[in-house]
């Protein structure tokens, strides 16, 4: 059996020599080139022929574009990237296969904060620290946090901050 690596120098020698290779020109090199045994056209679950599979997996896991720095991906294939750029051939990257879509940025959500006590009012504490820090040293705001009566939402009235109530 045959892994990704065993193609690789194959599939490089190849490419360099005409500038271009697309997946089928690569299937039969590699057929005409390796004796390939049992173990390489066993059918896998996804249905492909695993030789086939490893042979893709040049491109899926960039192997042959990082270790070769002039070897582009193309779409149904690679090429030397001066080839491409003599005959327009577009580089292929994850944004235009569609695979990879941007997440949109995340926000931090406010945590809703009740009840009374010291956790409950250092957890309000957290979130309005920018607000509150000029006020650190101030010994009634360190009495309020420590005060095991009062409440987050009582805190942020008392402090203005904007607090969700229960």
């Amino acid at each position: 059996m045959h892994l990704q690596e065993d193609f690789t120098p194959i599939v490089v020698e190849y490419i360099r020599k005409h500038g271009i290779a697309y997946w089928d020109d690569l299937y039969q090199l590699i057929e005409a080139t390796l004796p390939l045994t049992e173990d390489d056209y066993v059918t896998l679950a996804d249905g492909s022929i695993r030789f086939e599979s490893n042979l893709r997996n040049l491109k899926s896991n960039r192997s042959l574009v990082i270790y070769h720095t002039d070897i582009i991906q193309i779409s149904g294939g690679f090429a030397l990237a001066q080839y491409a750029k003599d005959n327009y051939i577009p580089e292929q990257t994850h944004t235009e296969t569609g695979h990879r879509t941007p997440r949109a940025p995340r926000t931090p959500r406010l945590q809703k904060i009740d009840g009374k006590g010291e956790k409950a009012i250092r957890l309000c504490w957290n979130q309005h620290f920018k607000e509150l820090k000029e006020l650190y040293d101030n010994d009634i705001l360190l009495a309020d946090i420590r005060n095991s009566k009062m409440t987050a939402v009582a805190f942020g009235k008392k402090y203005n901050l904007t607090v969700k109530e229960v």
